[in-house]
């Protein structure tokens, strides 16, 4: 961090970039009413930064379905991307201002998230079309990291690594950005500095996290004590 500043900038993508965790609860509950059963969304916050195969391991098992655990994934995947296509963008607080200080900064942004590409994909193509993101340069994010790459999935170390390794960078280097106690986990272990943005679930108070209640508050004086630290 020669320059004062973390040298890129990693970001979560559900429940840190958008409000998208009450879609996947949707997706689930509406998977259980098609097979018979009431899925309460309460307990969904227990899939909140797992794996969708993870999660639909959970239903196939719960609901006795015959099809495989990729193919309900790919099921609640559809469903959750058909429902972003035709809801509003619900953005975290101050992804905005974030993506826009970054870029003001020639920091460069990665993505890194348990979601599928498809539903990545579809994310930022409707990010690209907010009024703010018209002043940016394309791409948004200069790495893309998904959670259906033959990697393992967090809280594995291996998405950050692969983040950092494809901007060319250590992930001693960047800083990230979660909301989940398993992406927290994930960042932590990668080596990353580490920030965590309560969304679903409250942040863990363990060591190397910083907490912080926005994204807005990502700002070029805390991005530089944040490296200095």
């Amino acid at each position: 961090m020669s320059n004062g500043l973390p040298q890129a900038v990693l970001l979560d993508m559900d429940g840190t970039c958008i409000d998208s965790e009450p879609l996947w609860i949707a997706a689930e509950v509406a998977l259980a009413k098609k097979h018979g059963e009431v899925f309460d969304p309460k307990d969904g916050v227990q899939f909140v930064g797992t794996s969708i195969l993870d999660t639909a391991e959970y239903f196939k098992k719960w609901l006795q379905l015959p099809q495989s655990a990729q193919d309900i994934a790919d099921e609640i995947v559809a469903n959750v991307v058909a429902a972003l296509g035709s809801a509003a963008l619900q953005l975290r607080p101050g992804l905005p201002q974030l993506l826009v200080e970054c870029q003001r900064l020639n920091l460069p942004v990665a993505l890194v998230t348990s979601s599928y590409q498809v539903f990545a994909d579809a994310f930022i193509a409707k990010l690209e079309q907010e009024p703010f993101a018209q002043e940016l340069k394309r791409p948004i994010f200069s790495a893309v990291v998904t959670g259906d790459e033959k990697l393992p999935n967090k809280p594995d170390p291996a998405p950050y690594q692969a983040a950092a390794t494809r901007l060319g960078m250590n992930p001693q280097e960047c800083l990230a950005v979660e909301d989940s106690p398993t992406g927290l986990r994930s960042a932590l272990n990668a080596g990353c500095q580490v920030v965590g943005i309560e969304c679903m679930n409250p942040i863990p108070s363990w060591p190397g996290i910083t907490e912080l209640s926005s994204l807005a508050d990502l700002d070029e004086k805390l991005l530089r004590k944040l490296a200095s630290a």
